[in-house]
Formats: C-alpha cells, structure tokens, sequence
C-alpha cells in the first residue's frame, strides 16, 4: 500500500516518512487535547489506529539572577540561569525589555537591564509561555570612594601650602586636617 497522508485529528501531519509496510515516521502538527491518529493510502483510510495526545510545552523558568541588583542608568549585565529557554522571545524587567540579551543555552541568558527604579520581576518569553518572576533591585553603587570637595585654607600657625603640592583643607568646617604626600590621621579643632 502507498501511504499518500497522516492526519492528527482533522490535520495533516507536517511531514512523514514510511519506514517499512508496518511502521511510518511522522512529525506532529500543532494541536491540542488527544486526537485519533489516521493513515490514508491507495486502500483507503485507516480504521482508528491509535489516539496521540498533546502535551503541554514547558514554559520557561527562572531560578537565578547574577547579579540580582544593578544601577538605575541600566547597562548592567544579568546572567539569568533556569530552564526553558530555548526560543525566547523576550527578556523583561518589570513593564521594560531589556536592553538586549542573548540566549546561551537551553538554561542560560545574559541580558543588559534597562534604566529603572526599585525593585521589579524579571521574565522570560518564549512561545510557550512566560516565567514567573524574579526580583531585580535598582539601586544606587555604594562604594569604597566618595568624592570630597574642598577648598585650600591658610591655618594659623601652620606653614602655607608646601611647594610639593600639599594643602591644607577643611572638609566639614568643624575640623581641619592636612595632607602632605598621603593623608594624615592629624584633626584639629577650628
């Protein structure tokens, strides 16, 4: 017998190959719920040959963010682990896109978050669905530097300014230090 189609339900399989006179290969087309599987060839159409039931594809999951908190101007990099990822079609934080970003793997994005404020879920499309959320932190670096404005002021009974660029400074109008060559754990009342 010539097999001429393979029908899931009401539809035509995708494509299929007949392997031998009691075995054909074929690729499901979309569908939903449990539908009868039917083989029509030069003898007509099969009874019933078996039931094929549709199951739902896997929406993505997120387990980890890496970091899980970058600067509100946006530009940080996120390497976001989970599963599911294959096809995804978006990367958000919050009601934003991401800058952009870039599916590793199966279980791996790196995205660039966007500007942003607070703290907001990060979620990933893909055809199948979109991933719960996992919190992403806008906030501002705190770091070991600060920038301190000073201005130089002559102190009684202290030398002027020396010529290798030390100076003498008040950062809080309250005390005076001074810094030659490094900086001098020496406070003095004003």
């Amino acid at each position: 017998m010539t097999v001429s189609a393979v029908h899931f339900g009401s539809t035509p399989a995708t494509s299929f190959i007949v392997n031998s006179a009691t075995e054909i290969s074929a690729v499901v087309p979309p569908g939903t719920g449990t539908v009868n599987v039917r083989v029509t060839g030069t003898g007509g159409q099969s009874a019933v040959s078996a039931n094929f039931t549709y199951s739902a594809a896997p929406v993505p999951n997120i387990s980890n963010l890496n970091p899980n908190e970058g600067a509100p101007a946006g530009g940080t990099s996120v390497v976001i682990t989970g599963t599911n990822f294959t096809g995804a079609t978006q990367v958000r934080f919050g009601a934003t896109n991401a800058a952009s970003f870039t599916v590793n793997s199966a279980t791996q994005i790196t995205a660039v978050s966007p500007a942003g404020t607070g703290t907001v879920a990060v979620t990933v499309t893909t055809p199948n669905g979109t991933s719960g959320g996992v919190n992403f932190t806008f906030a501002t670096p705190v770091g070991p530097e600060a920038i301190v404005h000073f201005q130089a002021i002559p102190v009684p009974g202290k030398p002027p300014p020396a010529a290798d660029g030390s100076l003498w400074f008040n950062p809080s109008a309250t005390n005076l230090s001074y810094y030659v060559g490094q900086f001098v754990n020496d406070w003095l009342p004003v």
